[in-house]
């Protein structure tokens, strides 16, 4: 028995805290890119 992701209450929990966590991560990662760019201007 196999049901796709996106039919399941368990997938969409999966798939909004993974794509939770990547926007904190490209977050993080873009602050720390400004930092760099600030600090060589």
């Amino acid at each position: 028995m196999h049901l796709p992701l996106l039919f399941s209450p368990l997938g969409w929990v999966v798939l909004g805290a993974s794509g939770y966590l990547l926007y904190k991560a490209g977050k993080k990662s873009g602050q720390k890119e400004t930092e760099k760019k600030t600090e060589k201007a």
